[in-house]
């Protein structure tokens, strides 16, 4: 009985639309066809002395009819389907116009809106969704998008962080009322329509499978759908299945490439990392292994010629490379722990009088005249990891004594601050330019030319921003070209 009456009502809208059509064409004839013909019978009455007039006239009105008749027909659909038979649609046409607005598409969004709108304003429903679930989407959440009338201006809405529902996982389609009052399959699937406002439920499938579900609503006007109805749905549902299908995969190809350009820039940073590695390493390698190599010859070859003082010296002059080779080494070593992450740290309270008088004990007695310590009596302990505190001070430190002149001195000073504790460490150098500020923390980033300053692997201020990071220290920079460079360091 189904099937006969779905057959029966196939017919009669048949009949129903090319009795409508039929009227358009009267409608075109009349509103259009007439005025046009009683026209060129005016022409050729009044211009039928003037033949070459009267040729050009009828080839004018030729043109025109050519050029507006099928305006005049889509006027005169239009005006018939007012008229006549108002809530008939043409299934073809309209899907026709729904494949249309998804292949001029290309956002996901805007194309679903405009094809359900479309679908709602033929069909008369207060709403027409489309929920794809999150297994769709890679992740991204349930995306609800389409039409209704109830929650946005112009009828679009979306959501792109819907929350689960049994309705989006449907598989087969689902009416709201199955002719039964209660229990049964999916009844609870049902329930939820009911309370959504939903007369119909029907999968959107794809070759592998189910991406997504049409969600109807009911007509406003002429109550439930009819078999016409859900027939033009499934339709509906097959050619956004298309659309959807073929958003979704662009769109994890899109991920992907992006994905691999990631890949690729830092596989190209690590590639120009150690390009720099080497670079830097020779040039800095190169001095002490020259010293080395030279003054032991020296030694092996002149060891009888030369004094106890000047032997002394040049053995001074050996372990000052032996030095400075295990400084490059540790310094390369530390930033490889820091990037494998292969760091623990050791929080103890610290005295920071005794912490910046131990740092300038450190250095060499020509360079530790020139470092000045200042500690405000107000100034507290502080709770940090006392070795990384002292890497990031010492060099800082190294960095202020090398780019200022040997007359200048360098301050440590330690006060407390409205927000904790403040160090700083100003040098009186030539200063750094506002746009070259943003670069002093990368790696290799020395903002002098190598054969200025015969020292530094540009790796110092590296380690610094790491290990600020890492104890959550905010380095603040102050600068002045001509003025000099302080550098702060707020601990929390």
């Amino acid at each position: 009985l189904f099937t006969a009456y779905a057959m029966l009502r196939h017919r009669l809208l048949d009949v129903r639309l090319a009795v409508r059509r039929s009227f358009a064409y009267l409608l075109t004839l009349l509103l259009f066809g007439v005025p046009l013909l009683a026209l060129y019978l005016a022409f050729r009455f009044f211009l039928r002395s003037h033949p070459d007039l009267e040729l050009a006239a009828s080839l004018t009105l030729l043109a025109l009819a050519a050029a507006f008749s099928p305006a005049a027909l889509g006027f005169s659909g239009r005006l018939a389907a007012k008229i006549q038979f108002p809530g008939l649609y043409d299934e073809v046409e309209l899907l026709h116009e729904v494949s249309t607005v998804f292949t001029s598409t290309a956002d996901v969004k805007e194309g679903l809106i405009s094809a359900t709108r479309l679908a709602c304003s033929r069909l008369g429903l207060s709403r027409l969704l489309v929920a794809i679930p999150d297994d769709s989407t890679r992740g991204k959440g349930n995306w609800v998008i389409g039409y209704d009338e109830r929650e946005a201006a112009g009828g679009g809405c979306w959501d792109m962080r819907a929350p689960d529902s049994p309705l989006f996982q449907l598989h087969e389609t689902l009416l709201a009322d199955n002719g039964m009052t209660s229990g049964g399959e999916h009844e609870n699937e049902r329930a939820e329509m009911r309370e959504r406002g939903l007369f119909a439920c029907l999968p959107v499938r794809n070759p592998a499978g189910n991406i997504a579900v049409l969600l109807a609503g009911a007509r406003k006007t002429q109550g439930a759908l009819d078999p016409y109805d859900l027939d033009f749905l499934a339709q509906f549902a097959e050619r956004a299945a298309v659309f959807i299908d073929n958003y979704l995969l662009s769109s994890y190809l899109l991920s992907q490439f992006e994905e691999l350009s990631r890949l690729h820039k830092r596989l190209k940073e690590s590639d120009d990392f150690k390009t720099e590695v080497i670079n830097i390493t020779s040039h800095e390698l190169r001095t002490p292994l020259t010293i080395l190599n030279g003054y032991a010859a020296m030694l092996r070859e002149r060891h009888g010629h030369f004094s106890e003082e000047e032997r002394k010296r040049c053995l001074e002059y050996i372990a000052s490379s032996c030095r400075r080779l295990n400084d490059i080494l540790d310094q390369f070593l530390t930033v490889s722990d820091f990037q494998r992450g292969d760091i623990h740290l050791s929080t103890q309270t610290v005295d920071l009088k005794t912490l910046l008088e131990e740092l300038r004990s450190a250095f060499a007695e020509d360079k530790r005249r020139r470092i000045e310590v200042e500690v405000h009596h107000a100034c507290p302990a502080t709770t940090t990891d006392r070795s990384f505190l002292l890497l990031i001070l010492n060099n800082l430190v190294e960095n202020a004594l090398r780019f200022s002149p040997d007359e200048k001195p360098v301050t440590l000073t330690a006060e407390r601050t409205a927000h904790g504790i403040r160090l700083s460490v100003r040098d009186r150098g030539s200063g750094i330019e506002k746009g070259d500020v943003q670069y002093i923390f990368q790696p290799f980033t020395r903002l002098e030319e190598l054969d200025k300053h015969h020292i530094g692997t540009g790796l110092g201020l590296y380690l610094v921003r790491m290990a600020a990071d890492l104890l959550g220290i905010e380095v603040e920079v102050e600068s002045e070209p001509g003025s000099g460079t302080t550098f702060h360091l707020l601990l929390p």
